[in-house]
């Protein structure tokens, strides 16, 4: 689709191919190493014959024979959710990049037979498959075309893998910060089930999260404890012993206009 054929939802395939290799461009790889496509899959006799061949004539390209590439869409499991189809076809993906695994396609019995899969480096993905690491770094693409040229392309790859955190001190300091006293009680659950399910954690680790990765609001709550054992002591059952939970409320400042220069003395 680029808005310039006879109608508005009619797929154009120089349009697709230029939009998979742009965005190629932007993540600075290249296409061959794409492992896994969530393409558009459209079902129907027109589109996906124009969609594989775009594929295709892009991330066919150097690629080398013993590395195919599979190839799937969110659509047969769940159906078409209009403008939400992207979105989901982007969630498969970063899981299937999360868990190592590809989800399969449902329904796929016979492929179209305007699509020439002998000879192209795709397949599609009928079952829960492993998705084996090889040269590369495992990377997907996820397409969505839509109405009249507002297509989408992303490429995604896995994150790298986490080094464990060195040692830390003895005790840490938990915060937690909520808008009501009621949301403030069930952060506090919430992170007493997730010990309760982790108790291998890094107690280190989750304090550093709790302070850099939330935002701050008035209604709070700290705990200074020592391992994961000794957190789960004090938040499950609530101990208000060690559990400290002042409240902040928001005021309202006069502003101050402060000039460089002398009058230290005031």
């Amino acid at each position: 689709q680029d808005g310039r054929t006879p109608g508005m939802t009619v797929p154009r395939q120089k349009a697709q191919e230029a939009l998979l290799r742009q965005a190629c461009r932007n993540a600075g790889i290249s296409p061959h190493t794409i492992q896994f496509v969530e393409a558009h899959g459209t079902g129907t006799p027109v589109g996906d014959p124009i969609e594989a061949r775009a594929l295709g004539n892009v991330l066919a390209k150097d690629r080398p024979a013993d590395q195919p590439c599979l190839l799937g869409s969110v659509k047969t499991n769940i159906g078409h959710l209009d403008a939400g189809a992207g979105v989901a076809g982007l969630i498969k993906a970063v899981l299937a990049l999360k868990h190592g695994q590809i989800p399969p396609s449902l329904h796929f019995r016979h492929p179209n037979p305007e699509i020439d899969f002998a000879n192209s480096p795709f397949f599609v993905n009928t079952e829960l498959s492993p998705w084996r690491a090889g040269a590369t770094t495992r990377r997907a693409a996820v397409s969505s075309f839509g109405l009249g040229g507002t297509n989408a392309h992303i490429v995604l790859e896995e994150a790298p893998r986490v080094e464990p955190s060195g040692p830390s001190r003895p005790y840490q300091l938990l915060l937690l910060s909520a808008r009501s006293d009621i949301a403030l009680a069930q952060a506090t659950k919430n992170l007493a089930d997730h010990l309760q399910r982790h108790t291998d954690t890094e107690l280190a680790d989750v304090a550093y999260t709790l302070q850099t990765g939330r935002r701050t609001f008035g209604r709070r709550r700290m705990l200074v404890c020592e391992n994961v054992q000794d957190a789960l002591s004090a938040l499950d059952p609530p101990d208000p012993r060690r559990l400290i939970t002042p409240t902040r409320e928001p005021l309202e400042r006069d502003v101050i206009f402060m000039f460089s220069g002398q009058g230290s003395q005031y």
